[in-house]
């Protein structure tokens, strides 16, 4: 009777247990995260934020961001040669 009902519920709490230190691992990382936003996993209206947020950064540094990725985008429509 090894497999009996207490077995089970020590095997899922232990398994539970190990989830949740895992998703405390993950929190911690997080909330250490210094970084402002993260381009694959933000909305552009968030990223919008950070680059408009006086806090942050400069009004001249975010035009500056701005026009070099529309310059960028630009660059790359032209057809070579």
């Amino acid at each position: 009777m090894a497999d009996g009902p207490s077995t089970i519920y020590k095997q899922q709490i232990a398994e539970q247990n190990r989830e949740i230190a895992h998703l405390k691992e993950q929190l911690a990382a997080a909330e250490n995260d210094t970084s402002l936003f993260d381009l694959r996993r933000d909305s552009a209206d968030q990223i919008i934020r950070v680059f408009t947020d006086p806090t942050a950064i400069t009004e001249n540094k975010a035009t500056t961001i701005a026009r070099g990725i529309l310059a960028t985008f630009k660059a790359r429509k032209k057809p070579a040669g």
